[in-house]
């Protein structure tokens, strides 16, 4: 969803943040809808899973099939329902309701079968009626939930994570080199290079900065529309002294939105 809208060209980072977000909540949307629909009538939701077990349903269902019921309280004859004989919630039969009410109870029937299954089921006994059929799906499902399949997904998984989650961080951060004027708590210095959240700059090595203190930056961003100069609070994490520079960096809190937009801007334009 994300890489969807953010195909659309802009370059306002507020566009782009709302985007972000409603990407975000469209696939928040998405998931909660799958939860709800899918979530188990064992843990107080409507949905049934039964993988189809024998032939009293051939042609239409067969062993392996996976049947999704919704337990809406409403049936109908010739719904296909799955329902458990005293309550029961294991070895559901997939069946179908041949004659009754809901008041006097339920026949139900195998499409494959001579007779009507021996039993009144009551109203309650009924988990669900089909929505969903999947053939063969149920076999698929049993073979992902072994332990070897299961190892081989998580594994995999965490294969994904570890090779797509640096790319995403360094794509978040991304610094761009620079070699602009700045000033540094007061002091004339040059911007090494700038990200939305911060920069590293060369200072004058007499310059008296320690980690951890709060100094005021100025950043002098040069683009096609003239000279914009960023200004906000540069939060020291580190310092790095040579020869002939010192280098200061951390995260920098800029003054309002317009300073933040033009860093936004410049930090993710190629140099």
């Amino acid at each position: 969803m994300n890489r969807l809208l953010h195909r659309l060209p802009s370059a306002d980072p507020r566009v782009r943040r709302a985007r972000t977000v409603v990407a975000s909540i469209l696939t928040t949307l998405i998931v909660v809808g799958i939860g709800v629909l899918a979530w188990p009538a064992t843990l107080g939701g409507k949905a049934t899973w039964v993988t189809v077990s024998g032939t009293s349903m051939e042609p239409n269902y067969a062993t392996g099939d996976l049947v999704l019921a919704w337990n809406d309280g409403k049936w109908e004859l010739g719904d296909v329902v799955l329902y458990g004989l005293q309550s029961q919630t294991e070895g559901l039969i997939v069946h179908r309701l041949v004659s009754g009410s809901a008041e006097a109870g339920w026949y139900a029937q195998g499409d494959n079968k001579p007779r009507i299954d021996p039993w009144l089921i009551p109203d309650d006994a009924i988990g669900g009626r089909e929505i969903l059929h999947i053939p063969n799906a149920g076999t698929a499902l049993a073979w992902v939930r072994t332990p070897q399949v299961l190892a081989i997904l998580c594994g995999l998984l965490v294969f994904w994570a570890v090779l797509t989650g640096p790319r995403h961080i360094r794509r978040r951060i991304e610094r761009v080199p620079m070699d602009e004027p700045a000033v540094v708590a007061g002091r004339a210095s040059r911007t090494v290079d700038l990200h939305i959240e911060g920069g590293r700059f060369n200072v004058p090595r007499d310059l008296d900065i320690q980690v951890g203190e709060d100094v005021a930056v100025e950043v002098w961003l040069t683009g096609d529309s003239g000279v914009h100069i960023a200004r906000g609070t540069l939060s020291v994490r580190h310092i790095v002294s040579t020869e002939d520079a010192c280098l200061v960096g951390g995260p920098v809190v800029w003054t309002d939105e317009a300073d933040r937009a033009a860093v936004s801007v410049r930090s993710t334009s190629k140099t």
